[in-house]
């Protein structure tokens, strides 16, 4: 009942913002790469309109701020943002982890070959022109993976005119940014080029903090932070009909993991780990094509390369210079994605269009390095730095797998209001020394326009993901035998466009029913033994019949279950229940222009390691401030900012405590 009150009360809240609201988007004229896109259907139009697909503009990521990547998506329904022990902020998408979601940059993945995860802080937004969402009943043309959906990554392009942009902010605790970019071209050639450089001392915890045994509160220990990518494509066109393209992408950096904050008594602790990536070096490429032949038959296709290399570490103590007691370690991990895309459209006079994708994609794993043990576990590998209890066991493990897959799609509008896509899919798992593995997917979807602007659509998609190389060969974790995880999905949504108040609202229904769920067991070894299901209700509303005030509202509710036979887990942790967002744009006289924003989570829970306790997070409220005046005619911005304006002590995860205020200010300048 309380649940039904509270999706109610939301329901009130978008009806008043229905009349006073707008989610229309701006666009700046900024054109966008493509050649590497999965295109699954023309804007707005077949697959994109029978399931869940939310699409965020350089304009709207500008006005909030936004830095990362993970910043850019956090507001957005379905997405919990959760930065857990690995230091790295994960996106969950309707409760599904980030190894569940295919995360595409111009059609380059960016999944890591080891665990199928992927650091949304390391991509910037200065890149970015838009981002394509697909919440999990998306096209098969983008093949296995997206079990939770997939989060598509499109960047900016060139145009014909020249133009010059930098950005210099500055946040409390030396946290300093500095971005610049240059685009120009002609109608036949054109090319976009950005780097930037980012540095941080670490953040400072809030006020509110108290302090534990292992953190004192101020500047969060280990948290410091340097990051510097440098980005660039280039377009060709020879003719009306043929395009080409080429993209580099190059990230470097050092980032400290910081430890848990906890006390040494409490229940549901572990004993902290003082962990490093000491070195973090990324290159990414792509060769991209495409070919209209006459209206109906299109190819496009790309072949890409995405290298990652990390020096991990880990420490003795928060000194982070030693390494001689058991469990401490030094590893040199190298990931490697190779892989090609060729896709092929046919445009029927009036009977639909056929699309056809294939694509390859091997993927290698490599580390090396050591872990001190202790002496009598045998290991060996020389001494142990001077102590008497641990040795140095040295490791070396290269292991790759190759996904090959063929998917074909089919969207028909018989009918001026009403549409239908279906898609079928068939992948291979080509393993090491071990059977390979294969099966199909499939969608099905529709969309019905009963009135001008009232739409009602629905799909069932049926995903699968093959395991990481990790999770088939990992040390002391790796299952050989693993089997795909599966997922079904079912969605049901209702839309309505309001053109005489500027109003949008949606509200959406879905379902998954996860089998084969992969986790570790006792003995930390991978399994499939575990089933999910995860449903609930998505609602946005928007509009802008108030001249100069953009408001836009998004609020999930979501019921995450874990089904497995034997479990003592009956919600699965760090998925709240309740997500609202508010987000305000108010442009005031002289050139002035401000952002707010307002995120509330509530109920969500956390184990111990054995899952016989059960605790909740405390619920939280954060507000976002943002101010900016543009001067020259636009051509100069100055900015002031507050994040977590209030100085909330909140938690997304057990004892590892998020920043608290920070107060920033900046500028943006654009030669044209």
């Amino acid at each position: 009942m309380k649940t039904l009150n509270y999706i109610t009360g939301i329901f009130l809240i978008a009806g008043f913002i229905s009349t006073q609201a707008n989610a229309s988007e701006k666009h700046n004229g900024q054109t966008v790469y493509t050649l590497g896109e999965i295109v699954v259907s023309a804007e707005g139009q077949g697959v994109e309109t029978i399931g869940t697909v939310r699409e965020l503009t350089s304009d709207q990521i500008e006005a909030s701020g936004a830095e990362t990547l993970d910043e850019a998506l956090k507001l957005l329904p379905g997405i919990n943002v959760v930065t857990g022990g690995q230091g790295v902020p994960r996106l969950n998408l309707r409760g599904m982890r980030p190894r569940h979601v295919t995360l595409l940059i111009d059609g380059i993945p960016f999944n890591s070959a080891g665990d199928g995860q992927f650091d949304p802080s390391l991509i910037t937004t200065v890149n970015i022109a838009k981002i394509k969402i697909s919440y999990g009943n998306d096209s098969v043309l983008y093949g296995t993976g997206g079990l939770g959906g997939v989060i598509n990554v499109i960047t900016k392009k060139g145009t014909e005119k020249t133009e010059i942009n930098i950005d210099g902010k500055y946040r409390q605790k030396d946290n300093i940014l500095a971005k610049a970019n240059i685009s120009g071209g002609t109608d036949k050639v054109n090319y976009f080029v950005s780097a930037s450089d980012y540095s941080s001392d670490g953040y400072r915890l809030s006020d509110d903090f108290i302090k534990t045994d292992y953190e004192d509160g101020g500047t969060r220990n280990n948290s410091d932070k340097e990051l510097r990518s440098l980005f660039g494509n280039v377009t060709l066109t020879p003719n009306d009909k043929t395009q080409a393209g080429l993209i580099i992408n190059y990230i470097t950096g050092e980032y400290g993991i910081p430890a848990i904050t906890l006390d040494r008594d409490d229940p549901f602790g572990k004993n902290p780990k003082y962990e490093r990536v000491d070195d973090h070096e990324a290159i990414s490429m792509s060769l991209s094509g495409c070919y209209n032949i006459n209206g109906h038959l299109s190819f496009r296709g790309w072949a890409f390369m995405n290298d990652l290399e990390e020096i991990k570490n880990g420490y003795d103590n928060d000194t982070y210079t030693t390494q001689r007691s058991r469990n401490s370690y030094r590893a040199n991990e190298t990931t490697e994605i190779r892989g090609a895309t060729l896709q092929t459209q046919y445009l029927f006079d009036n009977s639909g269009k056929v699309s056809l994708t294939l694509g390859a994609k091997k993927e290698r794993f490599k580390s090396l390095g050591w872990i001190m043990e202790s002496a009598s576990s045998g290991g060996g590998g020389g001494g142990g730095g001077g102590s008497s209890t641990a040795v140095q066991s040295p490791f070396d493990e290269t292991h790759e797998i190759t996904t090959q897959t063929v998917a074909v799609e089919y969207e028909i509008q018989p009918l001026e209001s009403l549409g239908f896509v279906a898609g079928y899919g068939y992948s291979w798992l080509r393993k090491e020394n071990n059977p390979d593995d294969d099966t199909d997917n499939f969608m099905v979807g529709f969309n019905y326009d009963f009135t001008k602007n009232s739409r009602i659509r629905g799909s069932i998609a049926d995903n699968i993901r093959f395991p990481s190389v990790t999770q088939l060969y990992g040390v002391d974790e790796g299952n050989p035998n693993l089997d795909f995880e599966k997922s079904i999905n079912y969605e049901l949504g209702f839309e309505q466009s309001m053109n005489n108040i500027d109003t949008i609202f949606s509200i959406t229904g879905f379902r998954r029913d996860v089998e084969n769920y992969i986790s570790k067991d006792d003995d930390g070894v991978n399994q499939n033994h575990e089933e999910y299901q995860f449903q609930g209700v998505e609602i946005t509303a928007g509009n802008n019949s108030i001249e100069d005030l953009e408001l836009r509202l998004a609020y999930t509710y979501m019921d995450s279950k874990d089904k497995s036979r034997d479990t003592l887990v009956n919600q699965i942790q760090y998925n709240p229940e309740h997500t609202l967002a508010f987000e305000c744009v108010y442009n005031f006289a002289f050139d002035v222009s401000a952002y707010t924003s307002i995120e509330r989570i509530e109920k969500q829970y956390y184990y111990n390691s054995d899952y016989t306790l059960k605790g909740r997070l405390p619920d939280y409220t954060v507000i976002n401030l943002r101010v900016e005046k543009r001067l020259f005619s636009g051509s100069m911005k100055i900015y002031v900012g507050a994040d977590n304006l209030f100085d909330k002590n909140y938690f997304e995860s057990y004892a590892l405590p998020r920043e608290g205020r920070s107060l920033y200010g900046g500028f943006t300048y654009s030669f044209r």
